[in-house]
């Protein structure tokens, strides 16, 4: 009983930080940063002299290659915010990181070795079909 409302208590701070939580993702070539918040929204974009010399398909494709980027990161930390709230006996972040693994083609092993620092760098999206 006393950990149950141990996690009471722990509701009201972990709101808190859901609600300040940022991750941010720069691009190798700190061209493009993304800030994303809880739930994966995007807070901010961020963009350099040398993101916008680029050709509109290759900075879509840096932009969108770094929102993956922040969006990914602001899940585990907010999985991280809930699970020191309430304990880890629904294994949150592994459970963000299966998935995670599986959305970037590569093992969850692996992700959590890429993951070790502060953002994963996903593999690019496929190139889009070319129209004429």
């Amino acid at each position: 009983m006393q950990r149950v409302d141990q996690q009471f208590a722990n509701i009201g701070e972990m709101q808190q930080q859901l609600t300040e939580m940022e991750a941010v993702a720069t691009s190798a070539d700190r061209a493009v940063t993304v800030v994303a918040g809880p739930s994966g929204t995007i807070k901010d974009i961020r963009l350099t002299d040398l993101a916008m010399r680029r050709p509109p398909q290759a900075l879509a494709s840096e932009l969108m290659s770094t929102l993956r980027k922040a969006v990914a990161e602001a899940a585990r930390r907010q999985a991280g915010i809930v699970e020191g709230a309430i304990g880890d006996d629904m294994k949150l972040s592994d459970q963000v990181l299966e998935t995670q693994a599986q959305l970037f083609g590569m093992s969850k092993e692996d992700l959590r070795a890429a993951t070790a620092g502060d953002a994963v760098t996903p593999p690019p999206a496929p190139p889009a079909a070319h129209q004429p």
